[in-house]
């Protein structure tokens, strides 16, 4: 969907498919062995195809490549104001749509870590109205998508209110407090902003400060991340690229307040490399908080599993994670290859960017092994 589609399922999981079939084909030997030549070779060919379908009309954003933590390609592609001509560039601000759903997964554990809550919460102990209906739903349901509380963002003549309204993120939630549950907590998956959403208040309840205040003094001022914020809809945000639907078209106006927790994150493709390293790690949280990510995931399918706000999937023994995002205007992907050390990052002002091309295709040339000498 067009509109707060931060994480539409099908759409994402059939990507991520996708991307580890270029995986599969183009992986032979270990990807840590690829040398600096092959790197620079790589980049090459992706900044040349990037280029293309940039000058044909069908990429608009800002992407980051890197090897552990040299970078590689970090470049802007198209403009950022089309009507002015003002093209992107690295320090480009955007959109992330649902990546915003690590930042709050973490800020979850962050809060478990301090003995302010556990994952293992009942929600109702945490929020200030709670339906009958919600009382066996944990916290850890919301950060899988397993609590059964219906996706606001799937009604549309909910969201076109809220869209176009200047309500408060409560009027968020009384859109779907009283909506019978889809299934019986824990026993089935169903991606839920509306689960990221109640994740919002729950932390903010839980720090005593809001959600962005929490999230500022807990990671991005520790962490550097100077562009990245909560986009509220009296910001004035320096260097904000201009969100479009498809080629001239402007994307429609979003209250900022309906996605909030689930989807409202600004950010630029260094500010999310910065918060990767960090990630993964151990300075966000701790080795055993990374660990429970993924102890109670939900599996997908044979290959893929939704941890807290991340996607994994495992082919052949390796392994990559994963989230994309999609809000009025924008879409975006973030994924990391641990074996290889291999971070992709691409951020779009463009509803219509073919991730499910552009990605495989930057896979495939970065994991290709690199051709035999000549005896």
């Amino acid at each position: 969907m067009n509109t707060v589609h931060s994480g539409s399922s099908s759409r994402w999981l059939h990507l991520f498919a996708s991307i580890w079939l270029v995986l599969v084909l183009s992986v032979a030997s270990p990807l840590a062995a690829q040398s600096n030549e092959r790197d620079a070779e790589a980049i090459e060919v992706i900044d040349a195809a990037l280029t293309r379908f940039a000058e044909g009309g069908q990429l608009s954003g800002s992407v980051l490549i890197a090897r552990g933590a040299e970078i590689l390609l970090e470049k802007g592609y198209g403009y950022a104001v089309v009507g002015w001509e003002v093209a992107n560039t690295p320090e480009t601000v955007y959109r992330i749509g649902s990546i915003t759903k690590q930042f709050t997964a973490m800020a979850i554990l962050k809060l478990q870590e301090n003995g302010l809550l556990t994952v293992d919460d009942l929600i109702c102990i945490h929020l200030e109205e709670c339906p009958e209906s919600w009382s066996a739903i944990t916290i850890h349901h919301l950060l899988t998508h397993t609590s059964g509380i219906p996706n606001y963002t799937d009604d549309y003549a909910v969201l076109s209110k809220l869209m176009y309204s200047t309500v408060g993120s409560a009027a968020v939630v009384d859109s779907f407090i009283d909506e019978p549950l889809q299934f019986e907590p824990g026993t089935n998956w169903s991606y839920s902003n509306s689960g990221y959403h109640l994740l919002g208040d729950i932390i903010a309840r839980a720090a005593g400060v809001s959600y962005r205040r929490y999230l500022q003094e807990t990671f991005f001022e520790p962490l550097g991340m100077e562009s990245t914020d909560l986009e509220r809809n009296t910001s004035i945000i320096s260097n904000m690229a201009e969100g479009y639907s498809t080629g001239r078209s402007r994307a429609a106006y979003i209250n900022m307040n309906v996605p909030y927790s689930a989807g409202a994150l600004i950010s630029t493709v260094g500010d999310l490399l910065k918060w990767e390293q960090a990630l993964f790690n151990g300075q966000v949280v701790s080795q055993a908080s990374l660990d429970t990510i993924w102890e109670g995931a939900f599996p997908l399918d044979e290959q893929q599993e939704y941890g807290y706000g991340l996607i994994r999937e495992t082919q052949d023994g390796r392994v990559s994670i994963s989230h994309g995002g999609g809000i009025n205007g924008f879409t975006s992907l973030m994924i990391y290859l641990p074996e290889a050390e291999l971070t992709v990052i691409m951020l779009t002002n463009r509803e219509d960017t073919p991730m499910d091309v552009l990605a495989p295709l930057i896979l495939d040339e970065m994991l290709k092994v690199p051709e035999a000498s000549a005896p």
